[in-house]
């Protein structure tokens, strides 16, 4: 494998890593206000804005049968009001750097209440289009947190984030914790393109060296003919095209009987 593919691939990790490290969301993990321990309060977390109704926002295990955090100390928990209000938040972030980029979070829901907890996440443009929608449901029989997350392709511009709770009324609260959105780094992959063959070799003597794609077939073919070796290792490259199968390869005088 030739070096400058391992360094591209290596440069391209670092950025990952790097990305993944900054959350371009506040508080996304609803740490603060802190409350007491096992606690609870209708109140909209610290840098989010209320988008309809206040959710709850709670602390640790707040009562038999509800999750604890995912991330942290606290998480809140979305539902629909008697009134049909859907509880909601919202947050803005700005991308100056336009591309790819990925929103990640992670719902639960109590259990003992009802067995459905719809819920929407969605992203809105300055010009409150809507880019990106997703309709989810938080109940999954279980307290165990489950991570979901969204591909998204952001244009330079300021955005709007809003969860939300969706009908029916009454519905048990969908927990949501550890919300962040972070640059994207493409998936890297590993080309091979070149292969270099060398071998224990005789100076001034001439070689060959032959390869074939099957392995289980005695069908050679020629890819280097008299090569003059110049020292004790000689070595030959070969430039593999795009979409090659394997190769396997051998080196031979070009006076031996095949």
């Amino acid at each position: 494998m030739n070096k400058t593919t391992l360094t591209t691939i290596a440069v391209c990790t670092a950025l990952g890593l790097s990305a993944q490290a900054q959350n371009l969301l506040l508080n996304g993990s609803f740490e603060s206000p802190v409350l007491s321990p096992n606690n609870g309060s209708i109140s909209a977390p610290d840098l989010w804005q209320l988008a309809t109704a206040s959710p709850s926002l709670l602390n640790g295990v707040f009562a038999p049968g509800y999750p604890a955090p995912q991330d942290g100390q606290q998480y809140i928990a979305l539902g629909v009001e008697a009134d049909g209000t859907p509880d909601g938040v919202s947050q803005a972030f700005a991308i100056t750097n336009a591309g790819p980029y990925v929103l990640t979070w992670f719902d639960s829901t109590p259990l003992g209440f009802s067995t459905t907890s719809p819920y929407s996440v969605s992203v809105f443009n300055s010009d409150a289009q809507a880019v990106a929608v997703r309709n989810l449901d938080a109940y999954h029989g279980t307290t165990n947190w489950v991570s979901h997350s969204m591909q998204l392709t952001l244009s330079s511009d300021t955005y709007t984030l809003v969860l939300r709770a969706e009908p029916p009324i009454g519905h048990v609260g969908s927990a949501l914790d550890n919300v962040s959105l972070t640059r994207s780094c493409p998936p890297a992959s590993i080309r091979v393109s070149e292969v270099e063959v060398c071998w224990p070799s005789v100076s001034n003597a001439v070689y060959r060296v032959d390869y074939r794609s099957d392995f289980t077939t005695n069908t050679w073919v020629q890819l280097f003919t008299n090569v003059v070796a110049i020292g004790r290792e000689t070595c030959v490259t070969d430039r593999v095209v795009r979409g090659t199968p394997q190769r396997f390869y051998r080196v031979a005088c070009p006076m031996e009987g095949e």
